[in-house]
């Protein structure tokens, strides 16, 4: 239902709307690969986290490269998230959003202080803390998965 992961450079991000749209309108044919419910596709919101320039979060921002913050997406893309939610390829409540340093820094704290003593760097937690913080725009009984690109193993 929901899909959370990085944004960063804004590629994967891409790639995923790319590949959901192809299997929607199956403009390339169906990928024999994808053995989940296709009809069930143009509901899952896909959602970017990203931080804003500056953050401590310096591995899930891209300053440098055109079109790779939330604003810059939005205007040099002509907002294809807008497009493609109101066109029945993703789910509505797809987007990227900005997550501050404040909440990242309380979801490292947290994170540390569990059993699991979860070991991670500070922008593979972005889109734990994005859901910590905005699961009351997660619909409840929702399945949700949460993409991960950064350090977020345990080892020292």
């Amino acid at each position: 239902d929901i899909v959370v992961m990085p944004y960063g450079t804004g590629q994967l991000f891409d790639n995923v709307l790319t590949h959901l749209e192809e299997e929607v309108r199956e403009t390339n044919g169906r990928d024999p690969r994808f053995a989940g419910d296709r009809d069930g596709l143009p509901k899952v919101s896909i959602i970017g986290v990203s931080a804003c320039a500056g953050s401590v979060a310096a591995k899930i921002t891209a300053p440098f490269l055109p079109g790779s913050t939330k604003n810059e997406y939005a205007t040099h893309r002509s907002n294809i998230v807008s497009q493609f939610a109101r066109g029945g390829i993703i789910g509505p409540h797809s987007g990227i959003y900005e997550i501050p340093d404040w909440q990242l820094a309380d979801t490292m704290r947290i994170m540390s202080e569990r059993t699991i003593q979860l070991n991670a760097e500070i922008s593979a937690l972005a889109g734990l803390a994005w859901l910590r913080f905005n699961s009351g725009l997660i619909p409840k009984g929702s399945r949700v998965v949460a993409v991960n690109t950064g350090n977020s193993g345990t080892e020292d």
